[in-house]
């Protein structure tokens, strides 16, 4: 479904990307990890159009995206969150989700707003506005406005970060329950306890390069894996990204 082939991208001197290769197939979830400033986030701004690439392709649903803009890349259902959500604070739950739309906000639209606000869990609080809403709450807001687009896949940054362990594991529920429905994920997380009960596969980026694309398993045995996040290959644990290393 996604093919992203040797993407390269640089902010002056830095390599933020270097000559990148990433494929998804259809109905998969798939994990991306790695350190802070490994490229993560790099790569899904120039997938969903945020960002241009300095070079490479990248293929959505049989359509060539490369260079196009983020409005029409997410009308062909490919759309993405970001790591801190931005509900229109003075607008309701209702309002946001509606801000969505792309077939204006007649009765139809409403009510399929009003099912998408259930779905994700914010009945309760369909009228209260944005700026009133625990952290959580408002990343769900940025999930319902995402389904609004009628996705086939969804780029999430981070959805598990700063929220509690309950909405957490909501979050993951939810997420399950769309992949089931036909959504595919492409997910960067660094909670790997949340990735490793979700996806199939993990990606792995460190110094702006893919060192690993396999199951999960055989990622947290990789050697250059257990380096970026340990610097060795001790049985260590890291606090901040959760990688467990062997003996």
């Amino acid at each position: 479904m996604l093919d992203v082939e040797n993407v390269r991208k640089s902010f002056g001197g830095t390599v933020a990307l270097n000559d990148v290769s990433v494929s998804i197939g259809e109905g998969s979830i798939i994990g991306m990890v790695g350190p802070n400033g490994s490229g993560k986030t790099t790569l899904l701004n120039i997938i969903s159009g945020a960002l241009p690439a300095d070079r490479g392709t990248i293929r959505f649903d049989g359509h060539d995206i490369t260079g196009r803009e983020a409005n029409a890349i997410a009308r062909l259902g490919l759309v993405r969150s970001f790591q801190i959500s931005r509900p229109f604070p003075s607008m309701t739950v209702l309002e946001n989700v509606l801000a969505a739309s792309h077939a204006g906000t007649g009765p139809a639209v409403r009510a399929r707003a009003a099912d998408i606000v259930r779905q994700v869990g914010l009945e309760a609080v369909i009228d209260n506005r944005a700026h009133a809403l625990s952290f959580g709450q408002q990343r769900l807001i940025e999930l319902a406005r995402i389904l609004m687009l009628r996705p086939k896949m969804i780029l999430l940054d981070e959805p598990a970060a700063g929220v509690n362990p309950t909405l957490m594991e909501h979050i993951k529920a939810l997420i399950l329950s769309l992949n089931r429905e036909g959504t595919t994920f492409l997910v960067v997380e660094h909670n790997i306890r949340l990735v490793s009960e979700m996806c199939e596969r993990l990606i792995v980026l460190n110094n702006s390069e893919k060192i690993a694309d396999a199951p999960l398993a055989d990622v947290l045995q990789n050697q250059a894996v257990k380096e970026a996040y340990l610097g060795s290959g001790r049985a260590v644990r890291n606090p901040k990204h959760r990688i467990y290393a062997d003996e």
